[in-house]
């Protein structure tokens, strides 16, 4: 029995010792590899590096981890890294295989990326293989074209939309050539998967690929790919791989270099063992892109319903659509609805048919072509750039109005007004002269009933406006009742030719907020830019940045004592940034009997040889400045502070880095460091 168990291990151990033996070369390879040209969900050719690692050994389980990079030829990148298991039934027969797959693709604006789970039966005669991937992130994109194209009375925008489409793969394949190369022969079909972006339809297609591969040199293959579906169509691929080091998963099986390594019949079995173990994964390397452009109506948010826009041009015809305009502005404003758009061409340069003025609907937006029109994050490019529509007289805008783009040439009355209705609205870009009374009216007549609401009159120019004399005239009036927040900026008021008192004049009540910034004043005859608030309780805020106030006239700015004072209320200033010159004083502060003004006066030049900065307290009033490193050096008194209440404690000032003389005009004043809390 002893001798028995001796000669089955003998023989066993020469077995085992005779396959270790066998193992000639590396498992373990480099593979550079190039295909041309696109195939399926991609459109370029790529270059591959791969490191495909296992145990060089002759079991009956073979693990093995691949990692995959590849360049296509547009630039962007995509990786594959997987892990997998092969296990042997038997020598003579079949092998099993499993493997995961983690894929990405840089796709630029977001990249994609999937799992892909495979399946493998391995024989010496046949295979099959089975994928299945599966995307996990970066699965659509949707993007907008900003640039809107006009047709008829409809806006559209192109989309671009882009789904990555789950699949799965299956193929057969046979060696049909062992000598003098090696010949191999797959047939498979794969399906991409349905899916719906937008209510557009991508994928559900089957396809099916060809692949003939031909190992011509150890460790060379040369292979010629096809895919057809109804998607992306045939895509016939030329590949050309180098693999090193040489083993027996790339050398040409039978040659001489072959039998060379394996020249008994028990080695020819263990190489064709560990070739069949070893051999590539075969799967999809790029994840599949289908990219459609479709182009939509763009929705009005505030109807739900796609924009209707009706078009005026005076050398035109009768039905107002981009191809046809309407002849006149009356026509468009007859046809018109709330939250509708009337846009207007310069057609032949003058006022012809729109000359009658404007009754703006709710919503609605007034639009001339020299100006591109933005409605959200879309644009219509002007259609007629830096040449706007003329038109004359007053235009009335109502709540949530747009006026863009329209040159104003004059008007019997007003320029815009809000007719006391317009709590939201926006005024740009636009040119407004030679009215009779005010620019642009956005002070409802100051009437208690006018809305709240965020307001902008931006990009404005306006010239020799009130025309028939001077009264309490402005180029742009704003009301901010309380509640509201108002914009005022970079708009450009020249009042020379007519007789406005102000450039800019704003009043808040309540909380309000008003910002007036980077505007240009000048030719006034009173004031370049004076603001009030005109209800005592809650604290409205100014803030007055960056402005140019240029005169002649009285003041640059002044806040408070407008058209014979209001009851004031509390209000924050931000005074900052200003430049004023000409003016007989540079800026007057005035806080009201019974108010409170707090303010932050800085970084401003006062080059007015009279008074640069006055601020003065009234009986009861409580002001609280903090002023820094402002510029008045010029005037005889660059900073006077006047305190007609008498109370000390209820005039605080704080000074820093100011240059100019500074004047106790009236009453004592508490000089207290900078930074100091107002009491």
């Amino acid at each position: 029995m002893k001798t028995w168990l001796i000669t089955c291990y003998i023989l066993c151990s020469i077995a085992l010792f005779a396959e270790d033996t066998c193992i000639q070369g590396s498992t373990n390879r480099g593979v550079a590899k190039h295909r041309e040209h696109g195939g399926v969900g991609y459109d370029t050719g790529y270059t591959t590096l791969e490191t495909f690692l296992t145990p060089n050994w002759v079991k009956s389980f073979q693990p093995f981890l691949d990692a995959r990079g590849h360049i296509l030829n547009n630039g962007t990148f995509a990786t594959n890294l997987g892990i997998g298991m092969r296990y042997l039934l038997d020598p003579n027969s079949w092998a099993l295989g499993g493997n995961f797959y983690f894929d990405f693709r840089d796709l630029g604006k977001q990249n994609a990326y999937q799992f892909g789970l495979g399946l493998e039966a391995l024989s010496q005669n046949i295979d099959f293989r089975a994928n299945g991937y599966i995307p996990f992130a970066g699965t659509h994109l949707t993007y907008d074209s900003p640039s809107l194209i006009p047709e008829e009375s409809s806006l559209f925008y192109q989309s671009r939309l882009r789904a990555v489409l789950p699949n799965i793969d299956m193929e057969v394949g046979f060696p049909i050539l062992r000598d003098p190369i090696n010949l191999y022969l797959a047939l498979g079909s794969y399906y991409l998967f349905g899916r719906s972006i937008r209510s557009c339809d991508f994928g559900n297609a089957w396809g099916g690929k060809t692949r003939l591969v031909a190992r011509v040199y150890d460790g060379i293959e040369l292979a010629f790919d096809t895919y057809f579906d109804r998607i992306f169509h045939f895509n016939p691929q030329g590949v050309i791989s180098l693999s090193y080091p040489l083993g027996p998963a790339n050398l040409i099986q039978g040659n001489k270099r072959w039998n060379r390594r394996y020249p008994s019949s028990t080695c020819q079995g263990v190489g064709r063992q560990m070739a069949l173990m070893t051999q590539d994964v075969v799967r999809q390397e790029i994840i599949p892109i289908q990219q459609k452009t479709t182009k939509q109506r763009l929705i009005n948010p505030a109807t739900g319903l796609p924009y209707h826009v009706l078009y005026v041009s005076n050398t035109s015809g009768s039905i107002g659509t981009f191809e046809d305009p309407y002849a006149t502005l009356l026509a468009a404003q007859n046809a018109s609805k709330a939250n509708e758009i009337i846009y207007v061409f310069t057609g032949d340069g003058t006022t012809t048919g729109q000359d009658a003025g404007l009754t703006m609907k709710p919503g609605q937006i007034l639009q001339g072509s020299g100006h591109r029109l933005n409605l959200g994050h879309f644009y219509l490019a002007a259609q007629t750039p830096g040449v706007m529509p003329k038109l004359s007289n007053q235009i009335d805008y109502d709540q949530m109005c747009t006026i863009n783009g329209i040159h104003l040439v004059s008007s019997t009355a007003i320029g815009f007004s809000d007719q006391g209705l317009a709590g939201t609205f926006v005024i740009t870009n636009n040119i407004v002269e030679n009215c009779q009374t005010i620019g642009i009216d956005a002070t409802g007549a100051l009437g208690t009933s006018m809305n709240s609401g965020v307001k902008f009159i931006e990009n404005n120019q306006l010239r020799s406006n009130a025309l028939v004399g001077p009264g309490g005239n402005f180029d742009i009036g704003l009301f901010a009742p309380s509640g509201s927040v108002g914009f005022i900026k970079n708009n450009d008021s020249n009042g020379q030719g007519g007789n406005i008192a102000f450039s800019i004049a704003s009043l808040i009540s309540g909380t309000s907020v008003v910002t007036v910034s980077g505007n240009t004043a000048r030719n006034a005859t009173t004031l370049d830019l004076v603001v009030n608030k005109d209800v005592v309780t809650g604290l409205g805020t100014f803030n007055i940045l960056n402005n140019q106030l240029l005169g002649p006239n009285i003041s640059g700015f002044q806040v408070g004592l407008i058209s014979g004072g209001f009851p004031q209320g509390p209000v924050s200033l931000n005074f900052q940034g200003n430049i004023m010159q000409n003016h007989n004083a540079g800026a007057d502060f005035f806080g009201e009997m019974d108010s409170r003004l707090e303010a932050t006066i800085s970084n401003n030049f006062a080059l007015s040889t009279g008074g640069g900065f006055t601020i003065q307290g009234n009986v009861g009033s409580q002001v609280c400045l903090d002023i820094l490193n402002n510029f008045a050096g010029v005037s005889s008194v660059g900073f006077g502070f006047d305190n007609q209440s008498g109370v000390q404690s209820a005039y605080q000032v704080s000074q820093l880095g100011n240059q100019g003389t500074t004047a106790i005009l009236g009453g004592p004043i508490t000089i207290v460091p900078f930074g100091t809390p107002c009491p």
